[in-house]
């Protein structure tokens, strides 16, 4: 089970949000289902790029993960020679507004490691060597990238204090990143919690319940199941 700080109903209205506007949405017909990296055939999905055109969105995304921070290192201000890092591409966007709303420094990994000429740095701004960094991203699958984008950091000599995601999908990515690398990753989401609320609510129908339901069944972690209030 993911470990969930934010309260239920900051989870909720984070919820809420990104299924009305389209960010987070679950497919009913198996047609419409979308292809993950894991090659898996997925009925939900959570698509933060279409968030950043607009600033309201930014800003709620922005806004709940500043609060997951704050809630991991219970307080309300965080201290000393911290910085903030969006994983590329997806977060680019949202940690400059993260930074922006705190005053956080701001660090960007660079996406593209195989530039020839320029600035050849993995990672652009200016940041000490020791220095810690809260680094987010959208969501959690595998976790392969995610131990990619920790290496990235800490091969510039930077430790990665914490690592935040929007959406844990619960396929075991969060467990294989704690193995590989030491590091937890801490979700604002996680797919079988936002399921049963829309459920719950009567925002989703019993047949976008049960594909999330068949998919988890397959694929999901131990424990998923029960969070959607299922035992099969």
């Amino acid at each position: 089970m993911p470990e969930l700080l934010l309260n239920e109903d900051t989870r909720w209205e984070l919820t809420r949000t990104l299924f009305e506007e389209n960010i987070f949405g679950i497919h009913q017909e198996s047609e419409d289902f979308i292809t993950v990296k894991s090659e898996r055939s997925s009925p939900h999905y959570l698509n933060v790029r279409d968030a950043v055109t607009s600033h309201t969105l930014r800003n709620k995304i922005a806004s709940s993960l500043i609060s997951l921070t704050n809630a991991k290192s219970e307080t309300s201000e965080v201290a000393g020679d911290y910085y903030v890092a969006g994983a590329p591409e997806a977060m680019t966007s949202f940690v400059t507004t993260i930074a922006d709303l705190t005053t956080w420094d701001l660090l960007q990994p660079r996406a593209n490691l195989q530039k020839t000429n320029g600035n050849k740095s993995p990672i652009l701004g200016r940041y000490a060597s020791g220095g810690h960094v809260f680094v987010y991203d959208d969501v959690i699958t595998d976790g392969k990238t995610k131990i990619d984008t920790i290496s990235q950091i800490e091969s510039c000599g930077l430790e990665v204090a914490n690592y935040f995601v929007v959406l844990d999908r619960q396929e075991g990515g969060v467990p294989l990143v704690e193995k590989e690398t030491g590091h937890t990753i801490i979700p604002a989401l996680a797919v079988a919690g936002m399921t049963r609320m829309l459920r719950g609510e009567g925002m989703i129908t019993s047949r976008q319940f049960d594909n999330v339901a068949a998919y988890i069944y397959q694929y999901g972690e131990p424990g998923a199941l029960e969070e959607l209030g299922l035992l099969f």
